[in-house]
């Protein structure tokens, strides 16, 4: 059987950060518990087609996953190993903000079969953070990191940017060291990019088109301010002992995300929601492709009556 990836996207959160061009928005609970009702409906959908696939990694992403309600986490997820034949030994990862965990939830998490946590830091730095619009303070990271690692999470991810407005190279060093000294499996280090639509572009707008023409800033780092930041970073994550795997991707051995790997390597992968892509051949699914497209506009339209009825939490009363 071939190898599939699931992505499954979530695009609630609490509040949208300033720089996000993300498909995200907070919702109401009602909201939420609809969206996911009509996630499962894709399942239903597209387990049978993909019965000649066996599931290798599942990524559940946003917006952020963990601003729902943890039981519809456990409610998709048994959705995922009903309707899909998934490994045992899957990579099974969802996206978290600090400021959205409690030890409940990791619980849940952990129980649903989940095993590898991406969370988003982004700076150590509490100022940093709030210019950026992030809801949680670095204290709150540490707190659930913490906690997740008590649960017995094993496979950490943590998000850093660099390159956020008035931040120096020294600043961004502070954060690097710090998370490098709690031993996450798994570094993402990204440069900051302003983009249109966002209230970030509406700033820095001018600053950014200076830092692109490689002249000077005035809130933004120039550019060589960025290459130095990029490279004090790459070389304490791997001073570290972690391998630079991908661009902004750091792990230790045996601990890259195979889900990411899979996107650089043009695995066939399957995306569940609003947004979500799909690459997968058609001649690996047993159905012409003219009924594909009936049924999938006919899944379109139970999506769309399962979002109004009555909202149900239980994953078999979808059936």
């Amino acid at each position: 059987m071939k190898n599939l990836e699931i992505y499954i996207h979530i695009p609630f959160c609490v509040r949208k950060c300033e720089y996000c061009d993300f498909l995200s928005f907070p919702a109401d609970d009602d909201a939420k518990l609809r969206y996911v009702k009509g996630l499962m409906a894709e399942m239903i959908f597209y387990g049978p087609l993909m019965k000649n696939y066996q599931v290798s990694s599942v990524y559940i992403g946003g917006g952020t996953p963990s601003s729902i309600d943890e039981q519809w986490i456990a409610a998709l997820m048994e959705g995922v190993f009903d309707c899909f034949n998934v490994l045992p030994d899957a990579e099974i990862s969802i996206e978290c903000n600090p400021g959205t965990l409690s030890r409940e939830k990791l619980l849940a998490y952990k129980d649903a079969g989940i095993n590898r946590l991406s969370i988003g830091l982004q700076s150590a730095n509490n100022d940093e953070l709030k210019r950026l619009g992030r809801i949680h303070t670095f204290e709150q990271f540490v707190t659930n990191y913490e906690v997740a690692r008590n649960v017995g999470f094993k496979n950490i991810n943590v998000d850093l940017m660099y390159g956020l407005p008035e931040q120096s190279a020294s600043q961004y060093m502070a954060t690097v060291n710090k998370i490098i000294r709690l031993h996450p499996d798994h570094i993402s280090a990204y440069s900051l990019i302003v983009e249109k639509g966002t209230p970030f572009y509406e700033k820095y707008k001018f600053d950014m088109v200076r830092q692109e023409a490689g002249m000077g800033t005035e809130f933004l780092p120039d550019e060589d301010e960025l290459y130095d930041m990029e490279k004090a970073g790459q070389k304490a994550f791997m001073d570290a002992g972690y391998r630079q795997y991908e661009t902004s991707n750091y792990a230790k051995r045996g601990m890259e995300c195979r889900h990411n790997i899979g996107y650089w390597t043009r695995a066939d992968y399957l995306g569940l929601g609003i947004g979500a892509h799909r690459l997968y051949q058609m001649s690996d699914i047993p159905i012409h492709p003219i009924w594909m497209n009936i049924c999938r506009a006919a899944v379109i339209y139970m999506m769309w009556v399962m979002i109004y009825l009555r909202p149900i939490c239980m994953w078999q009363l979808m059936l």
